[in-house]
């Protein structure tokens, strides 16, 4: 690929002789090992993604909650002052 290659500062490869380049694949038993060793260690990833988006959801419930009570007067906020959050974007 580099052979092939063209330009003088940033290397480049035109689709016309990317398509003529041979590809070598692996078997397919090792394609498999492949695909097993990767979906093995993606599985944290998509525990940790699955926890971040149902505490989410958790938070934005209790946010309509939250304004739904003040709102309907549910919540008494007429001498509510903001205390000092540190690390929290607002």
């Amino acid at each position: 690929m580099e052979f092939d290659a063209g330009g003088t500062t940033i290397k480049h490869i035109y689709i016309s002789r990317l398509a003529k380049m041979p590809v070598f694949l692996p078997p397919l038993s090792e394609q498999m090992k492949i695909i097993q060793k990767v979906t093995d260690e993606l599985k944290p990833i998509g525990e940790v993604f699955d926890l971040a988006h149902k505490g989410i959801s958790l938070l934005n419930e209790r946010k309509s909650a939250l304004i739904s009570s003040a709102v309907t007067g549910q919540l008494d906020l007429r001498d509510w002052e903001p205390s000092e959050v540190v690390g929290v974007l607002a």
